[in-house]
């Protein structure tokens, strides 16, 4: 299945997307792409890979600096309850307020994404606030290329690391020992499971979702690695020559 065939069945589906009992997300990182739709999810569906970090790195509280458009705070916030952090949403457009929230409401751990969390370290450092001690960087599969921006690369800030196929459809993710690398190294998310044949990379909704992928075609390469300390096997992405 290419992302036109998916947009296509997407929209043979509107009219049963309206009716279903779900919640949904953009199909697309960008609000102004032409071919943004709305892709449903299970109302069931839990941020499980964040909420495993967040207790990995006992967070207190969370600054969130996702962009709004991507419509995944709700899910984020109910991470967050579900361990007993709160959560302050703060626009990508306003660091002072978020340097604030570091420095005066304890929030030690920034969800956002990789161009975003470069800026925002960025700012602190030069301005000599406080620096948070964990990060949480989503990627989106579509960018170029994934990067941890050198001033958490350079920390001692904990960093975990999620791809998403569209905003709040994470599909690799990381345990606690493979964040610890600070490497562009992942798990398959539980959910899924992919197939590789050539150059291609192929991904299959595993559960029970509305509108379930069925051999999608990922617009990256992915290899297989070894097994990890936690007992799962890694994957990382194929950086084209």
């Amino acid at each position: 299945m290419t992302h036109a065939e998916l947009i296509r069945k997407i929209d043979e589906a509107q009219d049963r997307i309206r009716d279903m009992p779900c919640f949904v997300v953009p199909t697309s990182f960008d609000p102004d792409d032409p071919e943004l739709r709305a892709f449903p999810r299970p109302l069931q569906w839990k941020w499980a890979s964040v909420e495993t970090t967040l207790r990995a790195f006992c967070s207190r509280g969370i600054v969130m600096r996702l962009p709004l458009f991507w419509q995944i705070e709700p899910a984020l916030f109910a991470a967050g309850q579900a361990v007993g952090t709160p959560i302050f949403v703060n626009d990508q457009g306003n660091m002072p307020v978020g340097a604030a929230a570091i420095r005066t409401a304890n929030m030690d751990t920034v969800v956002t994404d990789s161009q975003d969390a470069f800026k925002f370290s960025s700012y602190l450092l030069e301005a000599g606030a406080q620096f948070p001690d964990a990060w949480i960087i989503v990627h989106p599969v579509s960018r170029n290329e994934w990067t941890i921006p050198a001033p958490l690369q350079n920390s001692t800030a904990h960093v975990a690391q999620e791809v998403h196929i569209f905003p709040g459809v994470p599909f690799l993710e990381q345990c606690e020992k493979l964040a610890a690398k600070k490497e562009l190294v992942f798990h398959l998310s539980e959910p899924y499971r992919l197939e590789m044949e050539g150059d291609a990379t192929y991904l299959t909704s595993a559960a029970d979702d509305p509108l379930p992928l069925l051999r999608y075609e990922l617009p990256i390469t992915l290899v297989r690695g070894e097994q990890c300390l936690c007992g799962k096997r890694m994957v990382a992405r194929v950086e084209e020559s």
